[in-house]
């Protein structure tokens, strides 16, 4: 469009002077420089050149390439390898077949003892190392499973160990079931496991005795937490309810945690399961003798059998009843290695044929406080436990006797639970009782 005024714009009327200064600072170039096609090597302006230049890009292109171009790690490690540990094999030993220096496997596993038992390493568990560019070993995990890693890093030529800290998520699953052999058949056969057998024993401990109280027939339900780290299941975690039906008795059992988020039992009317003193001092074994007179099986005559005789392989652990002080410990005669411990109101347990002890005189300990391991040691005739208890100095017969409950809940908290309760009562009295199931860890819901 033509301008307002109806004049050419100013570069259209000055286009040669602008053309002359321009062909005159490329001639002063020229004359300072010299042609820059002279500097070009000799034949490479010809179309000859230019085809030769051509060729040699083609034959670079067909040249094989190297897999690791461009692919390098960033940072500092280079390579990975993941060790499965094989039967019969240490950690130490997996690491060395795969490559890795002697010197550098044993410093990383020196620096993971504090955190991993490596004579507890099974066939199948991992080890992950992380090599830098030398080959050299910079990183090292021991994976037990998706929630049980723990990792070493090389730093400043020293190793630093530390538990991985992998998510959990949870869902609540029920099992249920009926006795034929053992509470131990019974949970397993339902998808349990070892773990929460143990957890269902340490939930009754002071109103059932396992080993002389749980009968065919006797039946059971329970609401418990199952683990996941990514996405795999890695056991059971806190039960929230759960229920065991001996000789037609009904226990009952629901989680309130305490001020310090431990998992606490109490009964539907908020009355702790606590009592001062468990019922037994083992979690699994047999009585193979019961509190009386008897026939001594060694020495042949009959006198006072003060206690309770558990049957149990040797090195089963052996835990204090209660709280209290230990009175003795040590070699006691026909008792062999034997442990006392002083209760409060006048009660007193003993401990006897022990192939270890783990507390000393004049020490406090705590209710399920591992005090020894079982034995064969004194006057036995077998791996077992002598478990004796007395009451203001005279022997009684553990199986008979009635303890003091803790503290029951009260006020808000009560009111609280009470709720909380309702909810779990229903979900636990609509879960079916199978006498047999192949179930996998549980129903999910």
């Amino acid at each position: 469009m033509p301008a307002a005024s109806g004049r050419e714009p100013w570069w259209r009327t000055q286009r040669l002077p602008i053309l002359g200064v321009l062909l005159a600072i490329n001639a002063g170039v020229i004359l300072l420089h010299g042609d820059p096609r002279s500097q070009m090597p000799a034949g490479a302006r010809s179309p000859a050149a230019r085809q030769a230049k051509a060729d040699a890009a083609a034959a670079t292109a067909r040249e094989p390439l190297d897999p690791l171009a461009g692919m390098r790690r960033p940072g500092r490690v280079q390579h990975v390898l993941d060790i499965t540990i094989q039967a019969g094999q240490s950690a130490a030993a997996a690491l060395t077949e795969a490559g890795i220096a002697r010197d550098e496997a044993g410093s990383a596993i020196v620096s993971l003892k504090p955190w991993v038992e490596f004579r507890r390493l099974r066939a199948g568990h991992h080890l992950i190392a992380r090599l830098d560019a030398d080959n050299q070993l910079v990183s090292l995990d021991v994976v037990k499973n998706a929630a049980d890693q723990v990792r070493t890093d090389l730093e400043e030529d020293v190793w630093q160990a530390r538990p991985l800290n992998v998510p959990i998520s949870t869902i609540v699953t029920k099992i249920a079931g009926s006795v034929k052999s053992s509470l131990w058949e019974a949970v397993v056969s339902q998808g349990g496991d070892a773990r929460l057998v143990g957890d269902i024993v340490d939930v009754f401990a002071w109103d059932l005795d396992f080993y002389s109280e749980i009968y065919p027939g006797d039946t059971y339900r329970v609401l418990v937490e199952k683990l996941y780290a990514h996405d795999q299941f890695v056991g059971f975690g806190t039960i929230q309810a759960a229920e065991i039906v001996s000789a037609g008795t009904v226990h009952r059992a629901f989680v309130h945690p305490n001020q310090e988020g431990k998992a606490i039992y109490y009964d539907e009317q908020g009355q702790s399961l606590r009592k001062q003193l468990l019922k037994s001092p083992l979690k699994y074994a047999n009585i193979t003798s019961q509190f009386g007179m008897r026939v001594h099986p060694i020495l042949g005559y009959s006198r006072a059998h003060n206690g309770i005789d558990y049957g149990a392989p040797i090195g089963t652990p052996v835990w204090s009843v209660g709280d209290g002080h230990v009175t003795f410990a040590g070699w006691q005669s026909g008792y062999g290695r034997y442990v006392q411990i002083r209760h409060a109101n006048g009660w007193a347990s003993e401990y006897g044929h022990l192939s270890a002890i783990h507390v000393k005189p004049g020490q406090h300990v705590t209710q399920k406080d591992i005090i020894g391991l079982t034995g064969n040691s004194g006057l036995s005739t077998g791996p077992h436990l002598h478990y004796g208890l007395l009451r203001s100095g005279a022997f009684v017969n553990p199986l008979l006797q009635s303890f003091e409950r803790g503290a029951p809940l009260t006020g808000a908290a009560l009111d609280a639970y009470r709720e909380q309760v309702k909810q779990l009562l229903t979900t636990l009295d609509a879960i079916p009782v199978a006498a047999e199931s192949t179930a996998k860890n549980g129903s999910e819901g």
